[in-house]
């Protein structure tokens, strides 16, 4: 891997942006890009206990730094390339394009809120990658978080009142970036749309579920309660009690202790 010198990826990534109107020109000139920047010598061994389940370049963060930079200002000079472009780096085999699509479809304006809701929607599949399809949530609807962050609940409301489990999914995904977003001050509306899938959760969705309710144990412990215990007061889902005793070491000691008494075991 060759050593980075600035001014000399500015010139790469200018002549880069020469291809932006042509997606899978793009695609190519940067595949050329990352590969000139690859690190051969990287071996998993160096990610420590992460697990990689995509091809990587190994790029070094300043290289991702720099494209996201510049690719951002496109999404807002020229939102409809980018689309075509976002739609071309999703679907390449490597971590590094599929990442920067992700990060491009949350710098949209927001007037393209359903053109960026229907790409997650579309990417949100069983068998996408874990890691990839937790930052294509948290960045890539950071703009209709942030300008239009009812519209996107309302839609979310719609995904978890599917009989879809997958839709459920997806819509429970979603939420985690409100929840994760210390400046989200709406909690009752989340806390809403969680009991939507409390009372009788299907299985296929129990540990995106309990995702949410350890995310939200962590937010507000106490408010996390009270809806474990009312979802518990109206249910006798075997689910969601074992849910629930799995979710207890994310709680405070007491909180844990009131759980315990309404799962009916033992408090230690």
């Amino acid at each position: 891997m060759p050593a980075v010198e600035l001014s000399r990826l500015h010139t790469q990534i200018r002549l880069l942006l020469q291809h932006y109107a042509s997606a899978d020109d793009f695609a190519r000139a940067l595949a050329d890009l990352y590969e000139f920047y690859s690190d051969r010598t990287f071996t998993q061994s160096d990610a420590g206990r992460r697990d990689l389940t995509l091809p990587a370049y190994n790029v070094v963060p300043l290289i991702t730094h720099q494209l996201e930079l510049e690719l951002g200002k496109m999404c807002t000079e020229n939102p409809l390339s980018s689309l075509d472009v976002i739609d071309v780096l999703w679907h390449q085999e490597k971590r590094e394009p599929r990442f920067l699509a992700a990060y491009l479809l949350g710098k949209l304006p927001v007037e393209y809120s359903q053109a960026i809701i229907d790409r997650l929607h579309r990417w949100s599949t069983p068998n996408e990658d874990r890691e990839l399809l937790k930052y294509a949530h948290d960045v890539g609807s950071s703009a209709l978080r942030r300008q239009v962050p009812q519209k996107w609940l309302a839609v979310i409301q719609t995904w978890l009142e599917s009989d879809n489990s997958q839709d459920q999914i997806f819509g429970l995904q979603s939420l985690l970036p409100f929840i994760e977003d210390a400046d989200f001050a709406d909690l009752p509306k989340v806390f809403d749309l969680v009991a939507l899938e409390l009372p009788h959760p299907q299985a296929r969705i129990l540990f995106t579920l309990q995702t949410v309710v350890e995310a939200l144990a962590r937010r507000t412990p106490k408010e996390t309660v009270y809806l474990l215990k009312r979802a518990l007061g109206q249910s006798h889902s075997n689910d969601l009690t074992r849910l629930v005793r799995r979710a207890l070491p994310v709680f405070p000691e007491e909180q844990q202790h009131s759980l315990k008494e309404a799962i009916g075991k033992p408090a230690l």
